[in-house]
């Protein structure tokens, strides 16, 4: 994200980084939906970061999810 005061790809961010809360509360949701595999809708904050990679986006608007271990999560789509 442009002006984002970690960088582009930095790990470290701070508590109160709006984009860090957003994805920690995708990743209770994804965790908490009790299945290892699904698919739902792509989240603002995804299609976000999507962009800011300059990958295209869920043709579909979804994301596949899948927890490979109790600590590891993979999100995938199609792209447009």
């Amino acid at each position: 994200m442009a002006g984002h005061p970690a960088g582009l790809l930095e790990l470290s961010h701070t508590i109160t980084c709006n984009l860090l809360v957003a994805e920690d509360a995708t990743r209770n949701a994804d965790w908490e939906r009790g299945s290892w595999a699904f698919s739902r809708p792509a989240t603002a904050t995804e299609l976000q970061l999507i962009g800011a990679l300059g990958l295209l986006p869920p043709t579909s608007g979804q994301i596949d999810v899948t927890h490979l271990t109790n600590a590891v999560r993979r999100r995938s789509w199609t792209p447009a």
